[in-house]
């Protein structure tokens, strides 16, 4: 009795795929930049941050005088539940798949230096409009919020993460949607962040 055609198609597609997962992977470590503009002409000031870990980004926003909380958006299996194997490369790389949007509270008090426990390869301090911060913030939390029920712990990152509306693809990856959060804090973000290694901050 012939064996099924499907598993020869299944046995040859997947090698396939997993070497075009490596070629991609291998281009993208080889990295470029994006460079963020400061606002110009900022009228109440407040400090908010990027933060690159190298294989994502994330922002850090105020929350009041002491406290400050982290923002990232990823895929969901890779960044919430760990899922970082070659198939969960090539998932999040080709596939639309759930989204997700982590975050985590951090200390502002005087005596700590909050960015010293987080790990990130580097960070940025950026100036911009307070009300636009606020903004943004509200816009995240009522996004988390309304998916807490989902909520998730991941003890590598460190974050709390719910399910996001919004599929997570190539097109729309964490550093493509942490350009549009910078973009709607008034900042002019210049290059394609599709994979960026390394965000750059300039004057405007």
């Amino acid at each position: 009795m012939p064996k099924p055609r499907r598993s020869i198609v299944r046995r040859s597609i997947w090698p396939a795929a997993t070497l075009l997962t490596v070629i991609v992977v291998a281009l993208l470590l080889k990295g470029c930049t994006t460079t963020v503009v400061a606002p110009a002409d900022v009228q109440d000031p407040v400090a908010v941050y990027i933060l690159d870990y190298g294989r994502h980004p994330g922002i850090v926003l105020p929350r009041s005088e002491n406290e400050l909380v982290e923002y990232a958006y990823g895929e969901w299996d890779w960044f919430a539940r760990g899922r970082t194997g070659l198939g969960g490369i090539f998932r999040a790389l080709f596939i639309r798949t759930q989204g997700t949007l982590g975050r985590r509270p951090l200390d502002k008090s005087d005596a700590f230096d909050w960015w010293e426990d987080i790990h990130v390869s580097d960070l940025h301090q950026i100036i911009v409009e307070r009300s636009k911060a606020q903004a943004l913030l509200d816009k995240l939390d009522s996004q988390w919020n309304a998916q807490q029920h989902t909520a998730a712990y991941n003890p590598t990152h460190e974050l709390d993460f719910v399910q996001h509306d919004e599929e997570y693809h190539g097109m729309n990856n964490s550093n493509i949607v942490l350009g549009r959060w910078l973009e709607s804090l008034g900042c002019d973000v210049r290059g394609w962040p599709l994979y960026p290694v390394n965000w750059r901050v300039a004057s405007p």
